[in-house]
């Protein structure tokens, strides 16, 4: 009899082994195939961009911008992976490519994440004023008061554009928060 239970309780523990084995396997194939959907979606808005001569014909009315196609479904599709995604949206904002950074701030504003958060405030010192802009606007519409203090050093920045996005968002978060009382307004010239 005690050989018996001996010999069922090596066969439980051996089950609850396997068990958790394949459950650690099933975890790190769905990090792995959520890493790959992400990554598909960013090549195919990278491969989407038109080249310097369409972009001419483009700006001159000669063609229409080829943005209005699959191009900007991607940040969609972006949002319809979910939370799983937010990880590998926030690599993305450290992409070479600045409109790969500006779709991942879309997108992680989208999912309204708070651990996008930090990573969108980081962004805020990218070397790009159009990802400077997108980041403040998208830390804006997600209205976490951590992005006052950032958002208040970009109110000296070099490109006007990025200056009323700041101004904005900073009003955006008050507002959210419903702090009545601000310090002083700096002018945005």
């Amino acid at each position: 009899m005690a050989r018996r239970r001996k010999t069922l309780l090596i066969g439980f523990a051996l089950v609850c082994l396997a068990a958790g084995g394949l459950a650690w396997y099933w975890q790190a194939t769905a990090a792995t195939a959520m890493e790959r959907q992400v990554d598909a979606l960013l090549d195919e808005f990278r491969t989407e961009k038109p080249g310097f001569v369409e972009r001419w014909l483009v700006k001159l009315g000669l063609r229409k911008g080829r943005r209005t196609g699959p191009g900007v479904h991607v940040r969609g599709d972006l949002v319809k992976l979910g939370p799983p995604a937010v990880p590998y949206l926030i690599r993305a904002l450290a992409d070479e490519d600045p409109d790969v950074r500006i779709v991942a701030a879309h997108a992680l504003r989208r999912l309204g994440d708070a651990r996008a958060v930090e990573p969108l405030i980081a962004v805020l010192k990218d070397e790009d004023k159009d990802v400077r802009f997108f980041a403040a606007w998208e830390l804006g519409a997600l209205g976490d008061a951590r992005a006052v203090e950032p958002l208040a050093e970009l109110l000296g920045d070099e490109s006007l554009r990025v200056r009323k996005a700041a101004r904005g968002a900073i009003d955006r978060i008050r507002a959210q928060s419903g702090a009545k009382s601000r310090p002083s307004r700096q002018t945005i010239e």
